[in-house]
């Protein structure tokens, strides 16, 4: 089944009302008039329906997008730099960045290095990053085996203290292996020196 009739099927409105079928390439929307008129309001606004497909491809800035989204990359880009806290480089308090030009994590001080060695113009700016540190929850690993391959209820047989003990010594383990993974911190952006 192709992408577009799943889609239409997973609808909500097709649930509720049935399969309004393909019309031009795109969802033929569920119709007024018992099917004969023009597509519903709720139809009108989804962006798999036919009519609006010009329409839904501009951004407000006139640019061309794709029918999935209301605004282009550069406005949501600004809109998102704007909302951002700044702070130049030597106040970041982590290594690693997340360059938007390159889509690419870096540490700082290699940041620059790369740019220069691509003959690329360095970037006036980069997003922050969260450190992701490795864990693991053994509460919601024995949940989900349990919740999955064993009765109903088995997680209420389970001794609790035994499980926080074990928890406890995963956390070590955890901690001991240091592995530290980085995640684009969208709400800092930090202002580059060129």
């Amino acid at each position: 089944m192709d992408l577009l009739k799943q889609s239409i099927i997973n609808c909500f409105m097709s649930k509720k009302y049935g399969y309004p079928g393909i019309e031009n390439g795109k969802c033929a929307g569920l119709r007024t008039l018992n099917g004969q008129g023009e597509p519903c309001e709720e139809c009108k606004k989804c962006s798999l329906q036919y009519q609006y497909e010009e329409e839904l491809k501009k951004c407000k800035c006139g640019k061309q997008i794709s029918s999935y989204r209301t605004i282009c990359y550069e406005c949501a880009e600004k809109i998102r730099f704007a909302k951002a806290k700044k702070i130049k480089a030597k106040d970041y308090k982590y290594d690693w960045v997340y360059d938007i030009e390159t889509e690419e994590y870096f540490k700082i001080d290699e940041l620059e290095e790369y740019y220069e060695e691509n003959e690329k113009i360095l970037p006036k700016y980069v997003y922050g990053c969260i450190p992701i540190k490795f864990s693991l929850d053994m509460y919601s690993i024995v949940e989900n085996e349990l919740q999955d391959n064993h009765y109903e209820n088995a997680f209420l047989d389970i001794n609790l203290e035994q499980l926080k003990k074990i928890q406890e010594t995963v956390n070590e383990w955890t901690e001991f292996q240091n592995i530290v993974s980085w995640e684009q911190d969208n709400n800092l952006v930090i202002l580059l020196e060129n």
